[in-house]
Formats: C-alpha cells, sequence, structure tokens
C-alpha cells in the first residue's frame, strides 16, 4: 500500500471506541486518541445511525467519549 493509503486509514483509526466506550488500542496510546477526539468534537449530542448493508451501526458522540474518559471539553 502507498503512503497515501496508509496515512488515509492511520488518520482515522483514533475515531473507533470499544462499545463500552473505552478509547481502546491505538498506537501513539490512549491519551493521544483522547485529545485528537476532543480537538475534533463538533458539540453533537445525539446518537445518530448510519445505515450500512442493511444494518445499521451507531454512531456517538465526541462528547459521550470524553464523559467516560473523566475529559471536560476545552
Amino acid at each position: 500500500m502507498g503512503k497515501l493509503g496508509t496515512n488515509c486509514v492511520s488518520r482515522h483509526l483514533h475515531r473507533v471506541v470499544r462499545s463500552d466506550f473505552s478509547v481502546g488500542g491505538y498506537g501513539l496510546g490512549g491519551e493521544v486518541k483522547l485529545r485528537l477526539l476532543q480537538k475534533e468534537d463538533r458539540g453533537y449530542e445525539k446518537e445518530a445511525r448510519l445505515k450500512i448493508n442493511e444494518k445499521a451501526l451507531p454512531l456517538f458522540a465526541v462528547k459521550c467519549i470524553l464523559e467516560k474518559a473523566g475529559m471536560s471539553k476545552n
């Protein structure tokens, strides 16, 4: 895979969290993952659903993950 493909994939993996809202694994560490999520927070409050192949993928606001981690929005 070329450099662009690698960057594209690794750049978005920090947005994936475990079903219990813990950050899970991330190559740069959990604290970095939380800071990236905090930086990208757009203020969404509600859960949403994304339909993929007849299944609904739940999408959660960054606020949920940050609250679970005990971090406030700066």
